[in-house]
């Protein structure tokens, strides 16, 4: 699981541009999905197409376009897991007033219907200058904003389903079990 010196490593390293708190929040949980292993294959208006999870892009992209629209971010990211198998997740962020609204799915589940969270930026903005030479200090409880994103997007994706038809049970899986604030 990401922690918050690995998230903010990640940024540093990236040095992205803020225009507002909105942009600091969608870019904490694009930063989330790179320290996670994943990787960006398409942002914004690519990762609007309709094929998006179908024929998804293969090829790894740079962050170029991520904040061009003014009330959402677009983000589509590729993982390999243990098995060798390749999956990608969609994820959408819409500015709606004070918050951040999240939706994600991925094709590792396919019937599934999208998730999703919300998040008031007004809790994570640090405020100060939108161009600061210490990332860290443009962001307020990130703490917990790294918490928050980890038990409600990647405990979520990492879940796996379990059946032993033998036995008629179902166990379910994943490792965020030791968050007593998990829900599924």
């Amino acid at each position: 699981m990401a922690n918050e010196e690995s998230v903010m490593a990640v940024i540093r390293a990236t040095r992205p541009n803020f225009r507002n708190g909105h942009d600091k929040v969608g870019f904490a949980v694009h930063a989330m999905f790179l320290n996670s292993g994943y990787f960006l294959t398409a942002t914004g208006s690519a990762a609007y197409s309709d094929t998006i999870l179908t024929c998804p892009p293969s090829d790894e992209v740079g962050i170029d376009g991520w904040n061009q629209s003014e009330c959402s971010y677009g983000f589509v990211y590729s993982k390999i897991d243990k098995a060798g198998a390749k999956y990608t997740v969609l994820l959408k962020c819409l500015v709606m007033g004070d918050f951040l609204v999240i939706d994600f799915i991925s094709s590792k589940y396919p019937d599934k219907e999208p998730l999703g969270l919300r998040i008031n930026v007004n809790d994570c903005n640090g405020g100060g200058d939108e161009r600061p030479t210490n990332f860290a200090n443009q962001f307020r409880n990130f703490d917990e904003l790294v918490k928050k994103l980890n038990v409600e997007i990647f405990c979520k994706l990492n879940v796996e389903i379990l059946i032993n038809p033998g036995l008629q049970t179902l166990l379910m899986i994943t490792r965020c079990s030791n968050h007593e604030s998990f829900r599924f």
